[in-house]
């Protein structure tokens, strides 16, 4: 671990759900929930955090959500996936978090499902030290590649398709891509039914360029997802 915190998907137990954290430079979980209204936590006066009961604060549900089933990673080659995210994807793995949790890259490349799993090696073991080969393997049989174009239907054709063949539900749909593609990858998940209540989309800094750019993004995530399912991270 260096002294940088790490983006990673904490799942809480008591809320069942995958949402944004960070772990510190001592190895300790924080939240990092970009969506206060969906927060299990809360800053106190003095900045730490302290848990919320549900149906304490308005706007948070009083049952827990369903946990998310699957974690589809737009940008799946960029530079935020290979930093961050398949570091924190592999602690998740380690901690048995993400059993059973498929983890989908979708990214316009040249890449197979044999590419992306020893990128996501080289990328854990450049930031991880002494990985577990176990772990990896475990990681790796879970993570696959959907090819092709944003601004292609077909793209989120062939993710519905492979969603639907793992029988999954409730992707968490985290958007590591440039800001100008947000708006057009969210309507296209909107389009093949891929923004139904259980799904979850994670929007990744910055969330617009001004107030007004911010608000546009604001108005497009919620023509698809209702607030309790958009994570901002800013």
């Amino acid at each position: 671990m260096t002294g940088l915190a790490r983006h990673v998907f904490a799942v809480d137990h008591n809320d069942l759900d995958l949402c944004p954290a960070e772990i510190d430079a001592g190895g300790e979980w924080t939240s990092h929930a970009a969506s206060s209204q969906f927060a299990a936590r809360s800053r106190t006066a003095t900045g730490a955090w302290h848990r919320v009961a549900r149906g304490t604060v308005p706007g948070v549900p009083s049952d827990p959500p369903s946990r998310s089933d699957a974690v589809v990673l737009f940008g799946a080659t960029g530079d935020l996936a290979k930093k961050k995210l398949f570091p924190s994807l592999y602690l998740l793995t380690r901690s048995g978090r993400l059993d059973g949790v498929p983890v989908i890259g979708v990214a316009k490349s040249d890449w197979d499902d044999r590419a992306i799993r020893q990128h996501a090696r080289d990328d854990i073991a450049a930031v991880i030290k002494n990985p577990d080969e176990a772990v990896l393997d475990k990681f790796c049989r879970e993570l696959t590649l959907i090819t092709g174009d944003y601004s292609d239907h077909a793209t989120f054709e062939a993710l519905a398709t492979k969603l639907s063949s793992l029988g999954r539900t409730r992707p968490l749909d985290y958007l590591a891509i440039p800001p100008s593609l947000f708006g057009p990858v969210v309507e296209s998940l909107s389009k093949v039914g891929l923004a139904e209540p259980g799904s979850r989309v994670v929007v990744e800094k910055p969330f617009g360029r001004d107030l007004r750019s911010a608000q546009e993004l604001n108005e497009i995530l919620h023509r698809a997802f209702t607030e309790d399912q958009i994570f901002r991270i800013d």
